[in-house]
């Protein structure tokens, strides 16, 4: 059959049997020609042979549509099979048997354009049969369904983002009756679609907004198109709930506001989580008081509402006395326990408008407002000395307290927050100087004192950074042979202006700043490797002692860093002395009682220096590991005028003896003191009568005089 037969047979009627004059059959062909040449659908027909289907013909349409000239349709079996998409070709081809069993078939699919791309089709078939019933041809029409297909696929996605959002969707019409919800609405509301449609949203109001929160929202749209911002609403239970709300207005062609679209999702999780944070950036979390940076807000609000106002202002700096002792000796959960209960009793002496806030670890701010005298902060002051010093019973233990406090009154001795805080401040280092458990005003004579501890903290912290200390070093002679038995190191801070400075004006700050321990460590590494350098040179030294703080046997890192430097060094560890103070023992926590262990465990001895300046025991001597007592200086320098001091010294001597400890006595500095130390039994002694401390070059040469009997 030709294409022009193919032709003739889909406009032949089959309801007469009548057959078109030639004339007719022209013109009847030149209009149907038109009508395909004008129809979008691609028009064709085909035939089954050998088991595929065989385009006879094909419209025009079908370069248009599909990319494909007539010639690369007709007559080639594979084109159309070839052509559809691979994941529709299975099913397109199970549906063909439809077509030979009701005579019409309908199917949709991808089919590939020349150019490589797909695009969707929609194939309608009709099964062409002769006089006899018999199959004839195919005639098909396929017609480009792509854009259809998009938009069903659109509508499928925004269908699944409307049920499947995470933020509750309303529509409403132009009047802003709703006209679909989706699930999340209803979660977030408690609202079903079927309670809301044809509704206004103003079931979902609360009273939190006022008339002209809603006109601004109104406004927004009527002038943008969008509104968004915080909204609290209402539950169908009544429970009120904080949400973003963004409202977009939909227009159609003409510009006419057709519908609104809303989303709204729940704030609640972030406004808790919010807050948490604010709490946390502005609370101590351990005692639930504000923090330094409330405290630093509110202290500035004060101050403007008291100029405002002409009022005073008091400002109160707390410091706990031996808090950190507390701590070390007892732990830190108690005393963390310990803090808990301070800031309750703080804020029972304060008003509820006034702020006590937790200004450092054992540092408490308090701020007065709206006084009309200073002596009222005076009082608030007195009154929290008070309720501190009461006992706290935690764990069934009575612990004991006291505070330094400073106090500054605005504007009276302040022009701003930052000063009055520096002047409370250093009102409370003055308290705790004149003997702690007191409050301290702040005055114009305190300054120069507090600078003067400043200057001096100052310049100790560059000391270390710049190399400024050295040891000294002083013999330990052995009483009966007249010969050094030993040296101690003893350190000694060249001050660029000031000169040699004693340890006595500057290791309390060392101890009190931390700077003691890094100190500590470098007098400990430094005399041991200048002894060590001795020795290589054949220079005597049979004993080395150093003076060790008690912050430096709080580091737990203490007894390590020992016995790294005596293995560095190579010195060993029986001819090293650590002395240490009576009042290390005295508030001996179980921690450094361990570490002195420790230390005696690794070989190396203990002696108790200043032993008789007011804190002796025979206790200690039982209870602590200590191989040697140094008698104090102050009983040495009265011995030979003294009977009593004579009497104690000796009685310490036997005492000692008996407890198999060796005894030295310091301050040595006359013959005759030498002579009855000698007599009494005193092992070694110490002092200027055989030699001042001295740099390690000058030790040395006294050392070569000694070694000659010079």
């Amino acid at each position: 059959m030709s294409n022009q037969g193919g032709i003739y047979t889909l406009i032949h009627n089959s309801s007469s049997s009548k057959i078109l004059d030639p004339a007719l059959r022209v013109e009847t062909k030149a209009r149907l020609e038109f009508v395909l040449k004008m129809t979008p659908a691609v028009l064709y027909t085909c035939q089954f042979r050998d088991d595929a289907f065989v385009a006879t013909y094909v419209s025009d349409r079908v370069h248009q549509q599909m990319g494909y000239s007539r010639q690369d349709c007709l007559n080639n079996p594979e084109f159309w099979v070839k052509n559809i998409h691979p994941d529709d070709r299975e099913a397109v081809l199970a549906g063909m048997p439809e077509l030979f069993e009701n005579d019409h078939h309908i199917h949709e699919y991808r089919f590939r354009h020349k150019d490589g791309h797909y695009y969707w089709v929609r194939d309608e078939l009709t099964l062409v049969k002769d006089a006899q019933g018999c199959p004839v041809e195919i005639v098909g029409v396929w017609i480009d369904i792509t854009d259809r297909k998009q938009l069903e696929e659109s509508r499928r996605l925004a269908a699944a983002v409307f049920d499947n959002a995470n933020e509750a969707i309303m529509v409403t019409d132009s009047q802003f009756r709703i006209s679909a919800v989706n699930q999340e609405f209803e979660a977030l509301t408690g609202y079903s679609e079927r309670e809301m449609l044809g509704q206004m949203p103003r079931a979902l109001s609360s009273d939190y907004h006022d008339v002209s929160f809603y006109r601004a929202i109104d406004n927004g749209l009527k002038r943008n198109g969008k509104w968004q911002g915080e909204i609290w609403s209402k539950r169908k239970n009544g429970d009120l709930f904080p949400g973003w709300l963004s409202i977009t207005a939909i227009r159609d062609d003409k510009e006419q506001v057709t519908e609104h679209v809303a989303l709204l999702s729940d704030m609640t999780t972030r406004k808790q989580d919010e807050q948490k944070i604010w709490y946390q950036a502005n609370f101590d979390l351990l005692t639930g008081l504000p923090n330094r940076h409330l405290f630093t807000d509110r202290l500035h609000c004060a101050f403007s509402q008291s100029a405002r106002q002409n009022k005073k202002v008091g400002l109160l700096f707390i410091d706990l006395d031996r808090f950190k002792w507390i701590n070390d000796s007892l732990g830190h959960q108690t005393g963390d326990r310990l803090l808990q209960c301070v800031a309750k009793r703080l804020t029972s002496c304060v008003r509820n408008e006034d702020t006590v806030a937790r200004f450092g670890c054992d540092e408490f701010t308090v701020i007065l407002l709206d006084l009309t005298t200073a002596e009222e902060a005076e009082i608030i002051a007195q009154k929290c000395l008070d309720v501190l010093a009461r006992p706290f019973l935690i764990d069934k233990q009575e612990i004991y307290i006291t505070a330094s406090i400073g106090l500054n009154n605005y504007p009276d001795a302040a022009d701003d927050a930052g000063t009055a805080l520096r002047n409370a401040d250093i009102a409370m280092c003055q308290a705790k100087d004149d003997g702690r458990n007191r409050y301290r005003c702040y005055t114009q004579d305190i300054l120069p004192q507090i600078e003067s501890r400043l200057l001096m903290e100052r310049e100790l912290r560059q000391a270390f950074e710049n190399k400024q200390f050295v040891v000294y070093f002083q013999p330990v002679i052995n009483l009966k042979l007249g010969k050094g038995v030993g040296v101690e190191a003893l350190i000694r801070w060249q001050h660029p202006e000031r000169g040699i400075i004693p340890p006595a004006e500057f290791i309390q700050l060392a101890e009190e700043t931390g700077l003691i321990i890094p100190i500590g460590e470098w007098v400990l590494k430094r005399s041991l490797d200048q002894v060590k350098s001795w020795l290589a040179r054949g220079i005597p030294v049979s004993k080395l002692s150093v003076n060790v703080s008690g912050v430096q046997l709080k580091d737990a890192r203490f007894v390590d860093k020992l016995n790294q430097m005596l293995i560095s060094s190579q010195f060993p560890a029986n001819k090293l002395i650590l002395e240490i103070t009576e009042s290390i023992l005295l508030k001996a926590s179980e921690e450094v009682s361990n570490r002195l262990q420790a230390i005696k465990a690794s070989n190396i001895n203990i002696a108790l220096d200043d032993f008789g300046t007011g804190y002796s025991s025979i206790t200690y001597l039982k209870s602590f590991p200590v191989d040697v007592l140094k008698i104090d200086r102050s009983l040495v320098t009265g011995i030979n005028a003294s009977s009593d001091d004579a009497a104690i010294v000796e009685a310490i001597t036997v005492m000692a003896h008996r407890l198999g400890i060796e005894v030295t006595a310091e301050g040595v500095e006359r013959n005759e003191q030498k002579l009855l130390l000698e007599s009494i039994g005193c092992d070694c002694g110490q002092g200027y009568y055989w030699s001042k401390p001295l740099p390690a070059a000058a030790f040395e040469a006294w050392l070569a005089r000694a070694e000659q009997g010079e």
